[in-house]
């Protein structure tokens, strides 16, 4: 009955300005942002969602504002600009209210085979400057889950964000605030979320009124304080869904060096692959590896199968990247580091992946992934520091001639300045001097494979040195390759320490 007389209301006032009007469809599935006046109760309808397709599951929908230190929150004023176009709604602000910023919501209604269907919206905050601004953002509706008027009931399904309502004639929603930080939930009334918002007073939600129900249900979500910066932007995004999660795509993630040990100083190459099950795409799908400390000199590399993305084809150091993927797609990070020649215990490497906006992800057990390698039962020697190799001295197997450009030289290392034969790895001061030409040196044991990576780079002329620690071949030797175009370059090495394992 109150969603009648508030129909009645808005059509008894045609004069008021209206916050939208306007309806976006993706047949039967049909979205309506009513003619409501400025009361912040800003009135909406979801239709052709369920099995009458004339059942009404959304009485209201809107958002609020609060700028750092407003003494309380502000619904969002008349749109600058508004356009409804197939099933896509568009409302634009210009410096909302005189505060500073502009702003833009984007709705889209989705049609779901079952009838179901969903409607997603994306506020967008933008700051044209000239200086920060610290900003909460709410979203409120008001759900009645057809045909069982004002009886509805409601849980959590995620922490914050994420609510699922159903209705004893069989229908059932969901409603999420993606990334939200709080929501309130508030039977409708003199206390609704509706009134909560509207009062004079700074509200903030406290994660209650769940579980509810059954009664006619208000609910609504913050994003608690963001400084924007000047020239930048914020998104939130909400799903309204009937019969429906909206959109969903089952995201895995698998992390693995191919190896359950490792020994220090040894070079490790891991594959990290994100997958995603569908059944829709993940656009924007977070990827995260904050590498352990005992893993040094890291780069990787992405890529993805045909049709998906990678943001970034390439980084050094941790993983915090986005990708975008279709239904079955894949993306694959090769990441290549140092275990420290410092470390001691086990090495665990845990890589995740999270689903972005509307995306969500009805599984998170796969989300997360870890690689541990124990540390063979090896140990480290120190010895006096010692010149192994120096190739301004008379030609001879750790002397001259200096290294010529794109040539590998090998060195037998074990034997000389007291590193045994049966040593591993070496700890290596690596010096280039003279070079005619900028280039760069890459270290490896004799018959490994070339690392993506090079132990120092140097400019023509330049002396320059670098620490590491390196394997040796099962013979003891290790070559250097000069990565220059043309000309020599020196090189000296010396030695502080070996390992057995």
């Amino acid at each position: 009955m109150r969603r009648l007389a508030i129909v009645t209301l808005a059509l008894a006032l045609p004069s008021v300005s209206a916050h939208a009007q306007g309806t976006i469809t993706d047949p039967p599935a049909t979205f309506v942002l009513g003619a409501s006046p400025f009361d912040a109760s800003p009135d909406g309808n979801l239709t052709g969602v369920s099995s009458t397709l004339a059942q009404d599951h959304l009485f209201e929908t809107g958002w609020w504002y609060r700028i750092q230190g407003d003494p309380a929150e502000k619904f969002f004023p008349a749109p600058t600009t508004q356009t409804y176009l197939g099933n896509t709604a568009t409302l634009g602000w210009t410096d909302v209210d005189g505060r500073g910023f502009d702003a833009e919501v984007v709705y889209e209604v989705v049609n779901k085979a079952g009838p179901s269907g969903y409607v997603t919206g994306r506020l967008t905050v933008a700051n044209p400057g000239p200086g920060p601004i610290a900003i909460d953002i709410f979203h409120m509706l008001d759900f009645d889950i057809q045909p069982t008027a004002g009886n509805d009931s409601a849980t959590v399904v995620t922490a914050s964000d994420h609510i699922a309502i159903t209705d004893p004639g069989g229908n059932t929603a969901r409603y999420r605030g993606a990334g939200a930080n709080a929501f309130l939930v508030r039977p409708f009334g003199a206390t609704d979320l509706g009134s909560v918002l509207a009062d004079a007073a700074v509200t903030n939600f406290d994660d209650t009124g769940l579980p509810f129900g059954p009664g006619d249900f208000t609910a609504g979500f913050q994003w608690t304080t963001v400084s924007i910066p000047a020239g930048g932007q914020q998104s939130y995004t909400v799903v309204l869904a009937v019969n429906d999660v909206g959109p969903s795509a089952n995201l895995g993630i698998a992390v693995s060096d191919g190896s359950p040990s490792y020994y220090p100083g040894q070079t490790l190459t891991y594959t990290v692959t994100v997958t995603n099950a569908g059944p829709d795409a993940a656009p924007g799908a977070r990827v995260t590896d904050a590498f352990p400390a005992d893993l040094t000199n890291v780069s990787w590399t992405c890529a993805a199968s045909a049709g998906s993305a990678c943001a970034s084809a390439s980084g050094t150091g941790d993983l915090d990247t986005t990708v975008d993927l279709l239904v079955a797609g894949t993306a694959t990070f090769t990441v290549t580091a140092t275990a420290s020649p410092a470390a001691a215990g086990s090495i665990s490497n845990t890589a995740t992946v999270a689903a972005a906006g509307a995306v969500f992800d009805p599984d998170s057990s796969d989300n997360a992934a870890t690689d541990t390698d124990t540390r063979t039962g090896g140990s480290y020697y120190t010895v006096s520091p010692c010149r192994l190799v120096d190739t301004r001295l008379a030609a001879g197997p750790l002397g001259g001639p200096a290294l010529s450009a794109g040539a590998s030289r090998t060195f037998p290392l074990t034997g000389n300045c007291g590193v045994p034969v049966n040593a591993t790895a070496i700890s290596l001061n690596v010096t280039a001097t003279g070079p005619t030409a900028e280039g760069f040196l890459q270290v490896l044991p004799t018959g490994g494979p070339v690392p993506t990576v090079s132990a120092l780079n140097y400019a023509p002329g330049q002396t320059r040195a670098n620490n590491g620690v390196y394997a040796l071949s099962p013979g003891g030797e290790m070559d250097v390759r000069c990565g220059q175009a043309s000309g020599t370059v020196e090189l000296i090495i010396d030695v502080s320490g070996y390992f057995i394992e």
